[in-house]
């Protein structure tokens, strides 16, 4: 199966993004969570257990880490921009650094 590269960034450019799948583009189905942190930001998700993702930031000073109530996510926003740019996601453990 031929492998797809989707690129993207946030706003200024300091947060960006590689993710490679062999899913095609109408495979994926965008989920939303209801908790009040995604509602606000608009946020859908895509994930693909067998891709890749490559998340580069430019200015590490930049980044806001915010974790959730059970701290198995951690979401990543530009503090440039405000965008959310992506999660990453630790399933039962919690994120340690």
């Amino acid at each position: 199966m031929t492998s797809r590269r989707y690129r993207g960034t946030c706003h200024c450019g300091n947060i960006q993004l590689e993710f490679e799948s062999t899913r095609p583009p109408d495979k994926f189905r965008p989920r939303s969570c209801d908790c009040s942190f995604c509602v606000e930001q608009g946020a859908q998700y895509v994930s693909d257990p067998q891709g890749k993702l490559i998340i580069t930031v430019r200015e590490d000073h930049e980044l806001n880490r915010y974790r959730q109530g059970s701290e198995s996510a951690e979401f990543l926003i530009c503090r440039k921009c405000g965008v959310l740019a992506a999660v990453v996601y630790s399933e039962n453990t919690k994120l340690h650094r």
